[in-house]
């Protein structure tokens, strides 16, 4: 298939004509019981003297899709009850929502093996996801989340950002139930409330900080790190999961099942699945 490719001048364009064409508050909501929201922000901003983060990225790091493998030292993941229980049956072959070709929510999406391309003014900042041609959309305009995010969640959910001196703190939640965090298999309920720091430490890197907050799967708030490293050129292919996906329909159910990574239970134990334990097969 030939790919189709974009630069950032054009895919800035896009994002311009697509963000202005959003209703303003003045406009009635589209949904029923939807909230309206301000008016739209200004894109014509530049970066101004924040640091400037636009550019074609990709996560570095060992097991890089593993949030186990990510968790900052001196903290682990610490399942409830419930998580533990959830962790050893899911499903990774086609319980896997990527193996669907749905989303892949806002974190498993920028630490899977392509490149993101990062647009940015200052007003609103754009993450374009080249897997599964998907984006994330922070806003920088002091708006609040929606308030009717738990009816109507989005796959990468609704993100608002702010800097605090050199670092884009971004907060996220409404996130559709159905994605994952990451590879390993840990999922996450409709209370799942995620804060990213962003911090530019070179001219081709970004130290990227999530704490993960669900009172739901997980016993106490954790925070996995990752390095963005620049990519080379300012392009991102568009990629489709759905235009080579032939296998959905000879998937079978229960062939690899629990969690790959590594996470306790509230008394201490490990979490022991057939997939982590001690000689058994990880994917």
């Amino acid at each position: 298939m030939a790919h189709r490719f974009f630069n950032l001048a054009f895919i800035t364009t896009v994002l311009v004509n697509l963000v202005i064409a959003l209703p303003s508050s003045a406009e009635p909501a589209q949904r029923g019981g939807v909230v309206k929201e301000r008016s739209s922000p200004d894109l014509t901003g530049v970066p101004g003297p924040r640091p400037d983060l636009t550019g074609v990225w990709h996560a570095t790091g060992r097991n890089v899709g593993d949030l186990s493998a990510n968790v900052v030292k001196g903290q682990e993941i610490v399942l409830t009850h419930y998580g533990a229980d959830r962790y050893r049956k899911v499903d990774q072959g086609i319980g896997d929502p990527g193996a669907l070709c749905l989303p892949w929510g806002p974190i498993r999406g920028m630490i899977v093996f392509h490149p993101f391309a990062i647009i940015q003014n200052s007003s609103v900042i754009a993450i374009l996801i080249e897997s599964q041609r998907t984006y994330r959309t922070i806003y920088m305009d002091g708006r609040s989340h929606p308030a009717d995010l738990k009816e109507h969640p989005e796959w990468m959910g609704h993100s608002t950002g702010k800097w605090e001196g050199d670092t884009l703190l971004v907060d996220t939640t409404g996130i559709d139930t159905r994605t994952w965090l990451d590879t390993s298999g840990f999922e996450h309920s409709d209370k799942l409330h995620i804060t990213e720091r962003y911090l530019k430490t070179g001219p081709d890197t970004i130290k990227w900080d999530v704490t993960f907050e669900d009172p739901v799967f997980f016993a106490k708030p954790f925070t996995a790190e990752w390095i963005f490293q620049r990519s080379t050129g300012d392009r991102i292919i568009s990629h489709s999961c759905v235009e080579f996906e032939h296998d959905v329909k000879d998937m079978v159910p229960g062939i690899l099942i629990g969690g790959s990574g590594k996470a306790k239970e509230e008394d201490g134990s490990e979490v022991v699945t057939p997939l982590n334990r001690p000689g058994g097969p990880r994917p």
